[in-house]
């Protein structure tokens, strides 16, 4: 199986060092060049609004552009899957993973990324600040999901025959999936979603969800599950995988 995994903009630039495992190069960092160079064009009050964020970010983004580096020194960059502070990454906890959870992440494991378009996590990253829905606009492109869409599906299709799998298990938010051109993805496609019970009917809650897609992915990273269907025996913090609002492929966990 492959996982996907949407990035976080909470960033934690001040983690040690991964014991026993290598530090990998991302795989498209001369496409994220590009884009860092465009970044760096902006000043702070173009970043605030091509970003939508505040001042005191604006700045922040600034700053990381103003000391990008095209080829740049170990100490200025971090794995991917540790410098993510989100949610999701907050419930993966990847700073306490076993070895072989590491290794399995990294065979089965990908990042969607605005600046990188996707990553393998232990991947070297600078940090940076940008979201596929930004208003950025590549030179030929109208926008950052046309810009990365033809490159991150032929590498998802290249990867799942690399794998030997044709399932995926989306637990990406809808803005990084639709990066991928879904009808070319020759794989079943599955949609873990979880829900609670409030006021007399299931929902969705927005921080929760986030954090249960971490639990889900740390799940299969230490259990490395044989088959798709044993994720169904996943129960953290009283989900459980409900049958009657499951379908084939998306997966209904409530609590």
């Amino acid at each position: 199986m492959l996982i996907l995994l949407s990035p976080a903009k909470r960033l934690s630039i001040h983690q040690g060092g991964i014991p026993e495992i290598s530090y990998t190069t991302p795989e498209f960092i001369a496409e994220a060049n590009i884009l860092a160079k465009l970044m760096k064009g902006y000043s702070p009050s173009q970043l605030q609004k091509r970003l939508g964020i505040q001042t005191q970010l604006a700045l922040q983004a600034a700053a990381w552009y103003a000391a990008w580096q095209k080829d740049p020194e170990d100490h200025l960059t971090f794995p991917a899957l540790l410098i993510f502070n989100g949610d999701a990454f907050r419930g993966i906890s990847a700073a306490n993973l076993s070895e072989q959870g590491w290794e399995f992440a990294e065979k089965h494991l990908r990042i969607f990324s605005a600046l990188y378009g996707i990553l393998r996590p232990t991947d070297r990253i600078q940090p940076y600040r940008l979201d596929l829905n930004n208003k950025i606009k590549p030179e030929g492109y109208p926008n950052l999901t046309t810009y990365w869409r033809e490159i991150v599906t032929s590498y998802v299709q290249d990867l799942l025959k690399e794998n030997g799998t044709d399932t995926i298990i989306n637990l990406a938010s809808e803005e990084y999936f639709k990066a991928l051109d879904q009808e070319r993805i020759k794989a079943r496609i599955i949609q873990p979603v979880f829900k609670e019970f409030r006021d007399g009917t299931y929902k969705s809650l927005f921080t929760n969800v986030k954090f249960a897609r971490g639990r889900m992915t740390r799940f299969i990273l230490e259990n490395r599950p044989e088959y798709p269907e044993d994720l169904k025996t996943f129960d953290w913090e009283g989900y459980g995988y409900d049958e009657n609002l499951s379908d084939e492929n998306r997966w209904i966990f409530t609590r």
